[in-house]
């Protein structure tokens, strides 16, 4: 199991803003921005290995380094809920497993990157075969991260599944040109509003571009 603190809701400063958007129907928020990805992929080319899984690592990694990312609303047998702030939180993505089908593959991302992406491609074929979508004992800690590589898009909606779900959710769509000949990928973040606001989605974006930097320098 991930080890977590559970924060005290007594002291909890944000205890307001959470129980105004406990009580909407979707307290949901999302954001989509083009991210510059031409020097990641120079490099896993370079070094070849997969953008995918190496994208899902910065990916992984910006949103760590946040903590309210890391952060759940867990429902109460009794009644209530609280807030756990987990250590670490793994990855959950989609595979592909045949007839258009799905399964989901977990990943974890608290080691330098070339042991990662080793493991990772391991891990990929393994969740290919077994074609399954249990989430495994860890699945409250998880970052639920897919790509549709087919549509260079502008915006996205991810489905969530009421007021007490709070996984992130970061998907990414097709990378394109712009004028200036930078590959562009539309990289989505929808989390839940009681927990996080807009300053730590800005937080994301600015760590996305600072991870792929330090990878690109081989400070990863």
């Amino acid at each position: 199991m991930i080890s977590y603190r559970t924060i005290d809701l007594a002291t909890y400063p944000r205890k307001a803003h959470l129980e105004h958007f406990m009580g909407m129907a979707s307290p949901h928020t999302g954001l989509t921005v083009d991210v510059d990805v031409t020097d990641l992929k120079a490099f896993t080319k370079k070094e070849g290995c997969s953008l995918y899984l190496t994208f899902m690592h910065v990916v992984a990694l910006a949103a760590n380094s946040i903590p309210q990312f890391r952060q759940r609303i867990i429902p109460l047998p009794s009644g209530g809920y609280e807030i756990r702030e987990y250590e670490k939180c793994p990855t959950s993505h989609t595979e592909p497993c045949g007839n258009d089908m799905y399964c989901y593959c977990t990943l974890h991302h608290d080691m330098p990157w070339k042991e990662y992406i080793q493991k990772a491609a391991e891990q990929q074929q393994k969740a290919r075969t077994a074609g399954s979508l249990d989430e495994g004992s860890n699945s409250d800690a998880l970052l639920f991260t897919t790509c549709l590589p087919w549509v260079h898009y502008t915006d996205c909606i991810h489905p969530t599944d009421g007021v007490f779900d709070s996984h992130p959710r970061i998907g990414w769509g097709k990378f394109e040109p712009d004028f200036r000949g930078r590959l562009m990928m539309p990289l989505t973040v929808v989390v839940h509003h009681g927990l996080v606001d807009g300053i730590q989605m800005g937080q994301f974006y600015e760590n996305v571009q600072k991870v792929m930097n330090a990878l690109v320098e081989g400070r990863l």
